[in-house]
């Protein structure tokens, strides 16, 4: 696949450590595959590069547009690997999770009846050191239709209160 190719000429500029050019190989990839190729990895990436530059405010501004535009596609599957990675990077670099803003986003999702992004958010919080001691929520049989794989190991995971639910997932 030529999509596949053109994408390990980034890596090859990562291994070199030309972040400034990794970047920008990568935002012209995805300018020209958009969403036929590795559209989720190659966001990463670009944010990847811009923490290594120093840019941590691109970075997470970057990952946070992105989980809003793609967190709602449950075929989106990069997008979860983002979602986990995101909180762990505004730790390190600001020293608090991002809780208020990951909440905000939540109630942006419910309100707007985005699914699937409020159930990726929900699985991303509840990782939060913050949220360990909060209920999950009681999940239905509706959220399995529209849960990204990632979610659906997760909601397995989390209803052991609900067999029938978690066999499902």
């Amino acid at each position: 696949r030529v999509d596949y190719a053109a994408f390990q000429i980034g890596t090859i500029l990562e291994l070199r450590g030309d972040y400034k050019a990794m970047s920008e190989y990568f935002r012209s990839y995805l300018e020209k595959y958009r969403m036929k190729g590795n559209y989720a990895e190659a966001v990463w990436r670009i944010g990847f590069a811009k923490e290594q530059m120093g840019d941590f405010e691109a970075m997470h501004r970057l990952y946070e547009n992105e989980m809003v535009r793609l967190g709602d596609d449950p075929t989106a599957v990069g997008i979860d690997h983002i979602m986990e990675t995101y909180p762990e990077s505004y730790l390190r670099h600001h020293g608090k999770e991002p809780y208020p803003i990951m909440m905000d986003m939540l109630q942006d999702a419910m309100t707007q009846k985005k699914q699937t992004l409020a159930l990726r958010l929900m699985r991303s919080i509840g990782n939060l050191s913050v949220a360990k001691d909060k209920p999950l929520p009681v999940f239905k049989e509706a959220d399995l239709d529209v849960a990204s794989p990632a979610v659906l190991v997760w909601i397995g995971e989390k209803s052991p209160a609900q067999p029938d639910l978690a066999r499902k997932a």
